[in-house]
C-alpha cells in the first residue's frame, strides 16, 4: 500500500535523504521517497502498522518534522 504525507520542518535536501534512509530501514517498509522542495513523502508499506512505525521512526530521528496526511 502507498501512503502520501506532507512533510514540514526539513531544513535541506540532505535531511530529506537521511529521513528517507531511516524510513527504508523500518520493518515492513518496501520503499520511501522524500521530496524536500515539494514537502512530500511517499511510503510504500506492507501494512498500516508498518506505516505507523515508519512515522514514529522518522519523528524520533527528526523531532522538528511534522507528517500530515
Amino acid at each position: 500500500m502507498k501512503k502520501m504525507y506532507k512533510v514540514t520542518g526539513l531544513d535541506c535536501a540532505h535531511c530529506a535523504a537521511n529521513l528517507e534512509a531511516v524510513l527504508k530501514k523500518t520493518d515492513g517498509v518496501t520503499d520511501a521517497k522524500v521530496n524536500f522542495l515539494l514537502e512530500k513523502m511517499i511510503l510504500t508499506c506492507e501494512s498500516e502498522d508498518a506505516a505507523k512505525m515508519a512515522l514514529e521512526a522518522g519523528k524520533k530521528a527528526f523531532p522538528d518534522c511534522e507528517f500530515d496526511v
